[in-house]
């Protein structure tokens, strides 16, 4: 062996032994033997298997949504009574979905600017809009439901159907929250009832909700914010924050004539779309797992909403 061979050898000796006295100086730091952790980031989406679960409504839930309803347009009740077919349609039954991913968090301002950046997405959610609410690390809102589709394709990925969307809150349980049973008002980012609901005088302007910051953030708070709100496979937010545009059409009727097999209710050009999940300003009821917006009609593709965002989904059949 040459003297510049040598030298190289045991350079490269000196190195290794000096790591794996650093190594061992991590362990004993750590007060932990034979590990050393190395923090990563959590991935950004996480996987969901494909399977059976129940999705919808069970008959408790209907005449808890149906009072809320009641409590949260006041004086016009009976406009509740158009919800009775469609909650009809939308009793629990079991669902098979195949396999796919779907964003541990909802899209942020940060996010969406990378798209604009590249040239791929439409400025206008990012100019002529409120700016309390663009900060970039909030979730995107008012943001069209072709703009949010637009940005999923730049992901490779599309926005998550009705019943994807439902399967990764609800996993493979009939739970109500995407934690379990209980509510937790003081786990997710919600609104509450407005003065005008609680004296019945309500109209509708009212039904939004007023903003509550009982639960720690007034407005939007950034994804993650609330980890007791991850859901059976890892999501988050999935209850308040910001509502999630999904990609199907909405229906009056519910689920009524969709497969029992990956089931999706394909929207025309102007159909109103499904959105899930409560935001900051509604009432927390609209959070529930197998729940819609009271007035989920109103939300036309076109529409922009300071309460309105998204998340995206992935193929993986």
């Amino acid at each position: 062996m040459s003297a510049v061979t040598r030298l190289a050898v045991a350079g490269f000796a000196l190195t290794v032994a000096a790591m794996s006295a650093q190594a061992e100086r991590a362990v004993r730091a750590s007060g932990r033997a034979g590990v050393v952790r190395v923090a990563t980031p959590a991935p950004e989406a996480v996987e969901v298997p494909g399977g059976t679960f129940s999705m919808g409504l069970e008959p408790d839930a209907i005449e808890l949504l149906k009072n809320h309803c009641k409590a949260m347009v006041g004086a016009l009740a009976e406009l509740c009574d158009a919800l009775d077919e469609q909650f009809a349609g939308m009793r629990m039954r079991s669902v098979f979905v195949s396999r796919f991913a779907i964003g541990r968090r909802e899209v942020t301002t940060e996010d969406y600017r990378e798209c604009v950046a590249a040239g791929m997405c439409s400025l206008d959610p990012l100019v002529g809009q409120d700016g309390r609410y663009l900060r970039d690390e909030w979730p995107l809102v008012n943001v069209t439901w072709w703009e949010a589709s637009e940005y999923c394709r730049w992901r490779q990925g599309r926005l998550p159907t009705e019943a994807e969307w439902e399967r990764a809150a609800r996993g493979d349980d009939t739970r109500a929250w995407p934690w379990g049973d209980s509510p937790r008002p003081a786990d997710f980012n919600h609104g509450r009832l407005t003065a005008a609901m609680m004296r019945g005088r309500g109209n509708v302007h009212d039904v939004l909700g007023d903003p509550d910051d009982a639960d720690g953030a007034l407005l939007l708070a950034p994804p993650g914010s609330y980890p007791w709100g991850a859901g059976p496979f890892g999501t988050l937010d999935q209850a308040g924050n910001v509502a999630e545009w999904v990609y199907d059409a909405w229906s009056d009727t519910g689920y009524e004539r969709l497969s029992g097999t990956n089931p999706v209710r394909e929207p025309t050009l102007f159909d109103p779309r499904v959105v899930r999940g409560g935001s900051w300003r509604t009432t927390p009821e609209t959070a529930r797992v197998d729940a819609r917006d009271v007035f989920n009609d109103e939300y036309l593709p076109d529409m922009r909403s300071p309460y309105v965002g998204f998340r995206c989904a992935w193929d993986r059949r």
